[in-house]
């Protein structure tokens, strides 16, 4: 039994109820790291053989968030426009962090409201290389 301290001598606790408590975390994030253009060129001729070349490719030139990356679909691509909608991203649950495997679609961060278009660079060449040249629908 604990002893509630500054209150009644006969009133205790089973537990410390602190125990339960997160602790705090860092008050500020560490400053970002970016590769410069040419370590971002030379990752991606490094990867270009890569099953998930397009996917590297991608990321490195829309901006794209790797849950959305993942949450898109064929029917959120329109190769014709040049643009992709990003209508849910792939986020991991409070159940992985606390070590089982949970996975849920969700909003994506940048558009809570609503769907977002996103326009892709003029080259597609990894969607060409893979046959994946004209828009698909579902």
């Amino acid at each position: 039994m604990l002893e509630v301290v500054g209150q009644d001598p006969g009133v205790a606790l089973d537990r410390n109820p602190a125990q339960a408590a997160d602790p705090p975390r860092p008050a500020g994030r560490p400053e970002m790291q970016t590769w410069s253009g040419a370590q971002l060129r030379a990752f991606l001729d490094h990867v270009d053989g890569d099953r998930l070349a397009g996917v590297w490719w991608l990321l490195a030139n829309t901006g794209m968030r790797r849950g959305e990356a993942l949450g898109l679909r064929w029917a959120d691509v329109d190769l014709d426009r040049g643009a992709l909608r990003i209508t849910r991203t792939l986020i991991t649950t409070d159940v992985q962090r606390k070590g089982a495997p949970a996975m849920a679609w969700g909003t994506p961060k940048a558009a809570r409201a609503a769907e977002r278009w996103l326009s892709t660079p003029a080259r597609w060449s990894p969607c060409a290389s893979t046959g994946h040249g004209s828009s698909r629908s579902g």
